[in-house]
């Protein structure tokens, strides 16, 4: 597993290439084992990674506060 930031990580088995939210699992037989949640799956780990870029600039714009153009670009940069 890649870990990544924001909470974000990166799995990769045979078939596929996962981008979740890691959260750990409370009871059961697995209790502890660390997992993703809210996937996507993606064939190649550049793909996931430009995914997860685009997750970034989003969590950075959204809000209920209205910007300009150009703030907008300068959060995408400092995502960057």
């Amino acid at each position: 597993m890649i870990e990544l930031y924001n909470g974000y990580a990166i799995d990769i088995d045979d078939m596929n290439v996962t981008l979740g939210k890691k959260s750990v699992r409370k009871s059961g037989a697995r209790s502890g084992e660390i997992t993703l949640r809210s996937c996507s799956y993606f064939n190649t780990v550049g793909k996931a990674l430009d995914w997860f870029h685009e997750l970034m600039i989003r969590e950075a714009l959204r809000g209920d506060e209205m910007i300009t153009l150009k703030e907008a670009i300068a959060v995408t940069h400092e995502v960057n």
